[in-house]
């Protein structure tokens, strides 16, 4: 249930010199007037705006619809209505985001350029008017007035980004996304009107080409030695851009995704998407290298081809649908500006800021790598440009305190100002990255309006969310901030992120830290909200320190720094999580203690040699017994394998409740088992990933990069007999790029901490070093 926090009396904070009074000890004279033929979400706005005006005022108004008002009665009018269209609030090229607060006489007009800008404009009256917060689902100020008046109003603004979304990925949250996206003002979920079209958001090409002709080898990409490569999926190839019969086949293919998309929307009474992704596969390094494609991207650069094939595209829809624009990825080996091409006007080119980069320096300032560079020379090829950005760590060994807060502002005014209108910000790490709140809620506010101050935002979300402890979490904010300076970190690498290029973390730092921590923990009333919000900072802290204990040496025992982890971890799970989820969240937590309670006992197993199987001929158990990190595995698992005829055969079975197992969006994202087979233990691996609805997906992973490869004969064979998943599996060396199979490893595959073989003692399951010993008799 969401918990409203009632303020004091907010008559201060209110305007002073108040044209209207909508509310007086209670009571009121407004109506909530709405359209004689109001849409669904009309209704729902003027009700959330019911709900909340009678929380702060104690007035209850009633909705109607305008036809049905008293002529002379004030109104608060919600949606198209006809008092805000003979008052000029809409326009034929209106931004369907914009909103429009407006008093006429004695009336409030709240509408918006679509369901959405009608949403904003509702939310907008009630925070900047109204002093209400939603800074969270558990954290939602709404403030209590005796007077509630208003001076005369007239605003009309669009969000300064026209496509806004900051990823979660909130594991187990009882939180959804949609029910903080209007006070928030995101574009995605804001109304449940798609923005994105089919087939998908990202990664698409695979997805326009997944059903073509198998015969058609002509129309897979060359590699740079001349080979076609087969489909495999959104992480692997793309496609031949060239060749007459590709751009036929998207271009049939993209106009069949639009008419679906709105023959659905027509019968929901939604409006349709108005974006569609056309975007390399992931894990591809470069585009087809047949001579026609080589020959246009030395021309034209890697990102030429790729603008090349989509314009025609673009062209192709612009007269039918003008409403739409395209979407495409301008990163890895196409991040690079093109060469004497542009994109189509339709054409949106969207940059990834993922590889390279400073963290901890605001993007027009980290000369480290060419990403600001890039955009700014993007700037001239593209009408609308967007960007994947990122604000976590990536592969971190272990979470540690650090934020980009202080420079969230300076880089989205930096986007602006190179022609960026449409942003996507990864932000995960919900339990373990610091001020994760702070950062979603201050991104999102200002990316609707970007003319806000930024340490104002920040000292009203401090306030509101930390309450009587907002002064220490402004100096845990600043201090972390400050001992940041100078320092570099790469978010997004393929190599796991070295702890110890976190330097400042250390001995002073932690001793500050507690100290803060005190202090903010004193003033908080026990057992309350603002408490809570405390203990959960001290996560990535108190997980830091587990890490370091050895090296740092500090005066907390190691027992009384796991229990406080422990209490604190067990408070955020009970407080933000799914009941649900309770067992498996706590477990995680507890295997966390454990780890570093156990530490002597695992660093002795990292010093043992990796294990040794023989497989012959007949079928030998290998015991799966510890998980990744080293601690001992409590689920009951079970692998049986065989080396007959050339063919590696395993029997694979998980014998937990099968209804309990879940398909992630990509294999590994889920519940999955991994095999990889090596030749040494120097680096390169073959890599097979099975689904608990058999879904299998296989690589080669070659000199640091996962590429495409053949395993001619291979069989995945998966069932849930008898209450557990059992999965079959044959591999044909012979056929495997890995040639004299001798290391390798098997893992279940667990969210949140798989079961391995050989433990890696880190996140990653694909750690050659620790291959176990494979002997094929």
């Amino acid at each position: 249930m969401k918990k409203l926090i009632a303020g004091i009396s907010l008559l201060a904070s209110l305007p002073l010199l108040a044209d209207l009074t909508l509310a007086e000890n209670g009571k009121s004279a407004y109506v909530i007037a709405i359209p004689v033929q109001p849409g669904g979400y009309e209704k729902r706005f003027a009700e959330e705006f019911r709900q909340n005006f009678a929380r702060m005022t104690g007035a209850e108004l009633p909705i109607r619809k305008e036809n049905e008002i008293p002529a002379g009665t004030p109104r608060i009018a919600v949606g198209k209505t006809e008092l805000a269209k003979k008052n000029g609030v809409f326009r034929p090229d209106q931004d369907p985001e914009e909103l429009i607060v407006r008093t006429v006489g004695r009336d409030l007009i709240l509408a918006g350029g679509s369901a959405a800008g009608t949403g904003f404009a509702v939310y907008d009256f009630l925070e900047r008017q109204g002093g209400c917060r939603w800074y969270d689902d558990q954290n939602i100020v709404i403030p209590r007035c005796a007077a509630f008046r208003i001076a005369e109003l007239n605003i009309r603004r669009s969000p300064a980004f026209r496509f806004r979304r900051i990823f979660m990925l909130a594991r187990n949250w009882e939180m959804k996304q949609v029910t903080l996206s209007l006070p928030m003002k995101l574009s995605y979920n804001s109304t449940g009107a798609p923005v994105y079209g089919a087939p998908s958001d990202i990664h698409t090409f695979y997805l326009y080409c997944k059903n073509w002709p198998k015969d058609r080898l002509y129309l897979l990409a060359k590699t740079p030695e001349g080979r076609r490569q087969a489909l495999r999926g959104q992480l692997g190839p793309n496609f031949c851009m060239t060749h007459p019969e590709s751009l036929e086949r998207f271009k049939k293919q993209l106009r069949e995704f639009i008419a679906a998309d709105r023959k659905k929307c027509k019968r929901l009474r939604i409006p349709p998407p108005w974006l569609y992704n056309l975007s390399r596969n992931d894990g591809s390094q470069y585009f087809c290298r047949c001579e026609k494609c080589k020959a246009i991207s030395d021309k034209h650069g890697e990102s030429g081809l790729m603008l090349w094939f989509l314009n025609q595209l673009a062209e192709d829809i612009a007269g039918d649908y003008p409403d739409i624009l395209l979407q495409t990825s301008a990163s890895s080996f196409a991040s690079a500006p093109p060469k004497g091409i542009k994109a189509a006007p339709n054409l949106v080119v969207e940059l990834a800021h993922n590889t390279g980069g400073n963290y901890y320096s605001p993007v027009e300032n980290d000369h480290s790598a060419p990403f600001s560079k890039h955009l700014k020379e993007w700037r001239d090829y593209a009408r609308t440009l967007a960007v994947w950005d990122y604000w976590v760590f990536y592969w971190d060994a272990y979470p540690e305190p650090y934020h980009n807060v202080h420079q969230i502002k300076k880089d989205l005014e930096f986007y602006h100002k190179n022609g960026v209108r449409m942003l996507r910000i990864e932000s995960e790490a919900a339990d373990t990255s610091s001020f994760f709140q702070l950062k979603y809620w201050l991104g999102c506010k200002l990316m609707d309006d970007l003319t806000q101050n930024d340490r104002k935002l920040i000292d009203d979300f401090l306030h509101g969310f930390y309450g009587p402890a907002a002064p220490e979490m402004r100096e845990l904010l600043d201090y972390i901030a400050e001992r940041q300076k100078g320092q570099t970190g790469v978010v997004f690498t393929r190599n796991r992120v070295d702890p110890n290029t976190r330097p400042w973390i250390d001995a002073e730092f932690f001793r500050r830290a507690d100290d803060i921590f005190r202090r903010a923990e004193a003033k908080c009333v026990p057992g309350s909200r603002e408490l809570k919000n405390v203990h959960r900072e001290r996560i990535p802290v108190d997980l830091a320190l587990m890490h370091k204990y050895s090296k740092m040496k500090p005066a907390v025992s190691r027992k009384e720094l796991a229990d406080r982890y422990l209490r604190n971890m067990e408070e955020h799970i009970r407080y933000r999580k799914k009941p649900s989820s309770f067992p498996s969240e706590l477990m995680m937590a507890k295997n966390e203690a454990e780890k570093f309670l156990r530490e002597e006992e695992i660093d002795a197993l990292k010093e043992a040699p990796p294990p040794t199987a023989e497989i012959g001929p007949d079928w030998s158990a290998i015991p799966l017994k510890l998980y990744n990190s080293g601690l001992p595995a409590k689920r009951k698992l079970a692998v049986f394998a065989r080396n007959r005829d050339g063919l590696l055969q395993l029997k694979l079975t998980d014998f937990a409740d099968p209804a309990g197992l879940r398909n992630g969006k990509r294999i590994f994202q889920g519940d999955d088992w991994e095999i990889f087979l090596a030749a040494d233990r120097k680096g390169d691996y073959f890599q097979l990933m099975i689904g608990p609805s058999g879904k299998f997906e296989f690589f080669y992973r070659h000199r640091g990069r996962m590429e495409d490869c053949s395993a001619k004969g291979l069989k995945v064979e998966c069932s849930t007999a008898g209450k557990c998943w059992q999965t079959e599996v044959v591999i044909p060396l012979n056929s495997l790029p890995v040639k004299k199979v001798s290391a390798g490893n098997i893992v279940r595959g667990i969210p949140g901490g798989g079961i391995a073989w050989s433990p890696a003692f880190e996140k990653s399951y694909g750690v050659p070093a620790r291959f176990g010993t494979l002997i094929l008799k």
